[in-house]
């Protein structure tokens, strides 16, 4: 039996020439084997069929790397019989990058021209090869990661990415907000409460501790439970939950307000907690491509799920720099509905235009999953 390897991929930075000017990165992440068609292929990089899971040591463990390098190189080759180019380092960022760390890794930021929607097709192409040469699956650890980036000046397609303003977070964080709750409702349950992409705005740790010690002391003949669950979120991330908790006696003015005092890309990060693992994590705004990382979706097992998720994040960012929806919502008491959530990414669509006004109807394809989250995995 061929050892099973977990393989996010890809990573794609496409920067479109369109109204607004977004450009985004996405990560897709399965468990693949490879398929015997391609065995002889892998031979030639050195890949060990024999190789049995769970084995342990120094000399296993430099087997695994070994067939882990030998599954990166197989697949390099076939995206580039595929007319996909790759390369197996991510320092330049020119083509779709394959990278044992010590998981697989594809990105790639080629710009290309909106209207001929080469992005859409290249992830059609990219699934192709991947199900014709390897087995996939998913488990609940599995994800698609979408980074939205406003793209260069529509006055200047040469001008590089200008990334994302303090302004434009601060828009993107107060959207986040209001929809939050729809956007949990459209998760299929293993991503509505998940330990690697949490809500910013629940503390979702201490809210199932608090369920379960209740589910506990429910229990005939349980003991009194003198520990009363504590939070574990830094104390910046715990006064956003605070703020958010507040809204349907406070109003949503008052966590406007809040944000408004984010002055500096840092302030913004640390405001949500500095941490990574969030639903939506602003922590690469502090990296040299500067960009915000949409976390929630599940790993996709069609390019079809892959190209919704890209669409719904950057549509969704597009609709937060709107100003009318912040007026609307400013003074309201309560939670932006599935029904909303549509509506702003249908606006979304429209300010982008082109191709992606009309790519699909969110009514039909985002709608709410009625089933209850998944019990939140140890990290």
């Amino acid at each position: 039996m061929a050892e099973r390897f977990s393989l996010p991929f890809p990573r794609l930075v496409f920067r479109p020439f369109i109204t607004l000017g977004f450009g985004f990165g996405t990560e897709l992440e399965s468990l693949v084997t490879p398929k015997k068609a391609i065995y002889d292929e892998l031979e030639k990089h050195g890949f060990n069929h024999g190789l049995q899971p769970g084995g342990s040591g120094v000399e296993y463990d430099r087997m695994i790397e070994a067939n882990g390098k030998a599954l990166i190189k197989t697949l390099a080759a076939l995206l580039l019989a595929a007319g996909i180019r790759t390369s197996l380092d991510d320092v330049t960022f020119e083509a779709w990058n394959i990278k044992l760390e010590p998981v697989l890794r594809l990105y790639h930021p080629r710009r290309c021209q909106i209207f001929n929607w080469e992005w859409h097709n290249t992830i059609e192409r990219i699934y192709d090869v991947l199900n014709l040469y390897f087995e996939m699956w998913w488990t609940s650890g599995c994800s698609q990661h979408v980074h939205p980036q406003p793209g260069p000046d529509p006055g200047l397609p040469q001008a590089p990415s200008r990334g994302w303003t303090v302004y434009q977070a601060r828009s993107l964080l107060r959207a986040i907000a209001v929809f939050d709750d729809a956007i949990t409702k459209i998760m299929p349950e293993d991503r509505k409460e998940n330990t690697w992409a949490r809500s910013s705005f629940h503390d979702i740790k201490l809210e199932q501790a608090i369920r379960a010690d209740k589910a506990r002391a429910n229990k005939p003949g349980a003991l009194a439970s003198h520990a009363t669950p504590q939070s574990t979120l830094p104390v910046e991330a715990r006064n956003l939950v605070r703020l958010f908790g507040e809204v349907t006696t406070k109003s949503w003015d008052h966590l406007f307000n809040w944000s408004d005092g984010l002055k500096l890309t840092q302030s913004i990060c640390i405001g949500t907690g500095s941490d990574r693992f969030l639903s939506w994590n602003f922590m690469p705004l502090m990296d040299p491509r500067g960009t915000i990382e949409f976390r929630r979706p599940p790993g996709a097992m069609t390019a079809e799920s892959a190209q919704k998720w890209v669409i719904f994040a950057v549509a969704f960012a597009s609709a937060s720099f709107e100003d009318k929806w912040k007026d609307t919502w400013r003074h309201k008491k309560d939670h932006a509905t599935v029904s909303e959530l549509q509506e702003f990414i249908k606006t979304g669509l429209m300010r982008l235009g082109g191709e992606w006004e009309g790519v699909l109807d969110p009514m039909e394809i985002f709608v709410e999953v009625t089933s209850e989250a998944a019990p939140l995995e140890s990290s």
